[in-house]
């Protein structure tokens, strides 16, 4: 699921904000910051208890 929210991830920003092509500048690449995430929140990488859905990228 992750991957595929990576993948189109230009797309889910156009979903959820109609004038995302004058917002973001989709020509510069988006920037996965998996490494940054797990920074802010290190109790992410604990093993069991509750999982959610997380995704950090940057975009212009």
């Amino acid at each position: 699921m992750k991957s595929a929210c990576e993948e189109n991830f230009p797309d889910l920003l156009r979903f959820f904000y109609p004038d995302a092509d004058e917002i973001f500048d989709f020509d510069q690449p988006l920037e996965i910051m998996d490494k940054e995430l797990r920074e802010i929140f290190p109790e992410r990488q604990k093993k069991g208890g509750t999982r959610n859905a997380d995704l950090l990228v940057k975009v212009y």
